[in-house]
């Protein structure tokens, strides 16, 4: 009888483990440089900057550069960075299994002129649980 009354207690337990809320609310979000937002209870996303080495407009380079955006996960107990770019635009936390981040940005923004900064810019991403 106790052998019974264990299975089932372990059968219950084995249903509880596998039946958990989403960690993340699943949205798009658009967020400016230095921007913090929640993404559920315990979870925000934190734009860190983007560091745009595309070549100035006014200029001839061997190479065209690239934009990568820099992210941090933060969690209630630890933080996750991470980048985000045309070649690699999905990442999958570590820290949170099963949650995705998207870049959705389709526009990057202009090209600057030589010897100017890169204006700030917003940044779109899609979270998920997968």
């Amino acid at each position: 009888m106790t052998r019974y009354l264990t299975l089932a207690a372990a059968c219950l337990l084995a249903a509880c483990a596998t039946i958990s809320e989403a960690p993340v609310n699943d949205a798009t979000l658009t967020l400016q440089p230095q921007q913090t937002l929640a993404l559920g209870e315990t979870i925000s996303l934190r734009y860190e900057r983007a560091i745009d080495s595309r070549c100035p407009s006014n200029a001839r380079c061997i190479w065209a550069g690239s934009i990568i955006y820099h992210f941090t996960l933060i969690g209630k107990t630890a933080s996750e960075p991470f980048m985000l770019d045309i070649d690699r635009p999905t990442f999958d936390t570590k820290a949170l299994k099963g949650v995705r981040i998207v870049l959705a940005t389709t526009d990057p923004p202009p090209v600057r002129m030589t010897h100017q900064e890169p204006p700030p810019h917003p940044v779109t991403v899609s979270i998920t649980n997968i």
